[in-house]
């Protein structure tokens, strides 16, 4: 579990990426790309496909603050 000081967003090539977070768990498909989540949201991420993963991830985050943080769901 972990967050960021900012948004993300993501685009899966290959294989199946899973967000577990405080609203449910979502799930990015191959050739799919998902919006960013807001600051500071409680995440785990994994891989959830028997297709190796390959994503490509964006952050905008702050800059002053720690990239990644510990976190947990409420």
């Amino acid at each position: 579990m972990h967050g960021h000081p900012g948004a993300e967003a993501t685009y899966v090539p290959a294989g199946e990426q899973t967000f577990r977070m405080p609203d449910g768990v979502h799930r990015v498909a191959a050739r799919h790309g998902a919006a960013g989540h807001t600051p500071d949201t409680p995440m785990q991420v994994s891989s959830s496909s028997a297709v190796d993963l390959r994503a490509l991830v964006l952050f905008v985050v702050d800059a002053t603050r720690p990239f990644s943080t510990p976190a947990k769901l409420p």
